[in-house]
């Protein structure tokens, strides 16, 4: 999780991976992930047994959040039997979180793999990782002031003298809080960006 100083979160599906990522990548707010933390009784129609949530996420403004996730055919099968029993054991798993003091979220394919979404969420991950050049980070922060209306990630890339460079140093720049890119398509060369915080104030 590079917004987790590199923390290493597990999984158990590519789905729980994808999920991860775009977590990573757009919530601000996130202060600590954790895979499967604990497991909490919960009660079924005949029985009791145990849950194991995916991943708790805590947040610095919100209270603690329990997320399970799931592909929609394990949800939603066809049998009405089935389809009985996922519906009763997810109810009980929400009981279960909110009687421990918990939010409870399910998520499937339909909130994660959305695109452009989850491409820009690998990018974004892609380009933060441990390794920046700080000295190139501080020049382009110094340059913002110095782009015209509507700039683009090429711009930044040819104001510091780094076309190569211009995309990780948007994705950073994004990170640092001092633009803020446009997510409604994939980010690439052409995306414009706004500037946000202090380097908007430096450009009025």
């Amino acid at each position: 999780m590079t917004r987790l100083r590199g923390k290493v979160v597990s999984g158990d599906s590519c789905l729980e991976f994808d999920f991860a990522l775009a977590t990573d990548a757009q919530d601000d707010d996130i202060v600590n992930m954790i895979a499967q933390p604990f497991e909490l009784q919960i009660n079924l129609e005949r029985r009791r047994t145990s849950w194991t949530p995916d991943f708790l996420i805590e947040r610095r403004a919100g209270p603690r959040e329990l997320v399970e996730v799931k592909p929609l055919a394990k949800i939603r099968p066809p049998d009405p039997d089935k389809y009985a029993e996922a519906r009763g054991r997810l109810e009980a798993c929400r009981a279960a979180a909110e009687e421990a003091g918990y939010l409870f979220r399910l998520v499937t394919e339909q909130e994660i793999r959305i695109e452009p979404m989850l491409y820009n969420a690998r990018l974004i991950h892609r380009h933060n990782g441990p390794f920046a050049d700080n000295a190139l980070l501080l020049k382009a922060v110094l340059a913002l002031g110095t782009l015209g209306p509507c700039p683009t990630v090429s711009d930044l890339g040819a104001v510091v003298g780094q076309p190569s460079a211009a995309i990780e140093l948007a994705i950073r720049l994004d990170r640092l809080g001092h633009l803020r890119l446009d997510r409604t398509r994939r980010i690439g060369r052409s995306t414009v960006f706004e500037l946000v915080g202090a380097s908007a104030e430096v450009k009025r």
